[in-house]
């Protein structure tokens, strides 16, 4: 996306946005949806990959400076629980508690990235079904299993982030989560 952003100017970037976020100004007057897939910003921004035409329509939402503050909003100081996602986010066996810290940093291509702190919680070892809180995992196989949690509390990001721009369909956010 970068290469392709190096190559055409501010003032011509400045023109496509125009045009397209005219179109869906329209669209919205008209009791429609700005979609990331409509095929007329496509034929509109021919030519341009698929991250071009998300970095526009990002741009539509308010940037990722924007939908950062919102989700910082959204989750701060709140406890997450992973059963609340049940529905949603197939969450396998576990069952925890965490808190979010979303990073102010990001990156063109939409990612955002937060710091998770699990409070507490339990999962269900594969050998044997037996349920084990995580307190008691020991350190070792702790570890082993941080990497699958990260996974899945940034499914469940990328659900509030889905639900914060719910009318607007065929976005998606990378969501790049970490542990402390």
């Amino acid at each position: 996306m970068k290469r392709i952003i190096n190559e055409i100017n501010k003032s011509e970037y400045d023109n496509l946005k125009k045009v397209v976020f005219k179109y869906y100004d329209k669209l919205k007057l008209q009791g429609k949806k700005p979609r990331l897939d409509d095929s007329v910003v496509k034929a509109i921004l021919t030519g341009f990959d698929e991250e071009f035409i998300k970095m526009v329509f990002i741009d539509y939402l308010g940037g990722m400076d924007k939908i950062i503050s919102n989700l910082k909003r959204a989750t701060k100081n709140k406890v997450f629980n992973t059963d609340d996602y049940s529905n949603d986010v197939d969450m396998g066996s576990y069952s925890f508690r965490f808190k979010l810290l979303v990073s102010d940093k990001n990156d063109l291509d939409g990612d955002v990235y937060a710091l998770a702190q699990i409070m507490d919680g339990e999962l269900s070892l594969a050998e044997s079904g037996k349920r084990v809180d995580f307190d008691k995992l020991g350190d070792d196989k702790y570890e082993d299993i941080l990497w699958e949690i990260t996974i899945e509390i940034g499914d469940i990001v990328s659900d509030i982030l889905r639900k914060m721009f719910t009318p607007y369909t065929g976005v998606d956010f990378g969501v790049r989560v970490d542990y402390q």
